[in-house]
């Protein structure tokens, strides 16, 4: 059960990371390429 809730803080926590900006571009750029080339 705790497991789950450290899963759910690190989901929220990299949520605001990946909301505020350059890892959002970045990882939208990957899945971009991944949906590009497959």
């Amino acid at each position: 059960m705790e497991d789950h809730i450290w899963d759910v803080r690190i989901d929220r926590f990299w949520n605001q990371v990946t909301s505020s900006g350059i890892v959002s571009k970045v990882y939208h750029t990957i899945d971009y390429f991944r949906y590009f080339m497959s």
